[in-house]
């Protein structure tokens, strides 16, 4: 039988408390927001493709999110696409592009953190209950300790042995590509992170990929020199008013490239163009004709 009906009104009942910290004088409260309407329920049942997970839709018809000192948590029907990581939604935002994400599986939602700086990706629960749980116990230690990083994570996630394989494991690894590596997190422990040099290797141009709760990631592929193309290339490509403005300001002759004709792993080849000037207007590497020689 569920909590979560439990877990809300334990919410309630903490209500505001006087945080015990010279340095501050606010008090640390827990807001919970009224039920979700039913016009956002069906957001999230289209968001869900089709089937609202059932634990989420029992925590929206009793609120649309909570909100405290340490943490706003507030699903959202907003796809969260971070390199590969499959079908999440927003449940929190820090301003920076960072924060919590719900993931529909099944009649529950995984819940986790998606985010750059300090962190990458954090599995924190199987399921929303869970979620609240976990929420609830580091709500009442912030209040002993308001200085305290509430959600910074306990653990980090290793790489998959290859002593403790099973079949799912080795069909998912044979479908990466050479040099991947594996996370395995289907019994991984609240608060664990995905190591940071993960989300280092995709800003790289490496992928990420999913099964479930193992998580792939394949290396880069190697450096590969593009070269530069004539203006005309772009008169017939999809481009802004802005970028329109650039190309005509050049002179005839000149090359260019586009940042999105720069395929991971990818960069201008330079070495094609020694002896000419080459600079940057974003979002267009640009390579000037070449200069002819004066005899004077």
């Amino acid at each position: 039988m569920s909590r979560i009906p439990e877990l809300v009104e334990e919410m309630r009942r903490i209500a505001a408390l006087p945080i015990e910290d010279d340095s501050s004088d606010d008090d640390f409260s827990i807001t919970v927001l009224p039920p979700a309407s039913e016009s956002t329920l069906a957001a999230f049942k289209r968001a869900c493709g089709g089937s609202l997970p059932v634990d989420l839709e029992e925590f929206l018809r009793l609120t649309a999110g909570v909100e405290s000192v340490d943490l706003e948590w507030q699903p959202k029907p907003d796809a969260l696409e971070v390199h590969g990581s499959g079908h999440l939604l927003r449940a929190s935002h820090c301003g920076n592009g960072d924060g919590f994400a719900i993931e529909p599986a099944g009649d529950q939602c995984r819940v986790w953190w998606m985010g750059h700086d300090p962190w990458f990706m954090i599995y924190w629960a199987p399921s929303i209950e869970t979620f609240l749980e976990i929420w609830i116990q580091k709500a009442r230690a912030n209040r002993e300790d308001p200085g305290a990083p509430a959600w910074k994570p306990s653990r980090r996630s290793s790489l998959a042995k290859a002593d403790m394989w099973d079949v799912d494991l080795q069909r998912f690894f044979d479908e990466l590509p050479r040099g991947s590596v594996i996370h395995d997190l289907r019994s991984a422990a609240p608060g664990t992170e995905v190591p940071y040099a993960r989300l280092e290797l995709l800003v790289r141009g490496g992928r990420m990929r999913r099964s479930g709760l193992l998580l792939g990631f394949s290396p880069p592929p190697p450096p590969r020199a593009i070269e530069a193309y004539p203006i005309s290339t772009y008169e017939s490509e999809v481009l802004d008013e802005r970028e329109r403005a650039i190309l005509r300001a050049l002179p005839k002759g000149t090359l260019v490239l586009h940042e999105r004709d720069i395929p991971p792993g990818g960069y201008l080849d330079t070495r094609a163009y020694e002896g000419h000037e080459m600079t940057r207007r974003p979002p267009f590497e640009i390579v000037f004709p070449k200069k002819s020689r004066s005899f004077w």
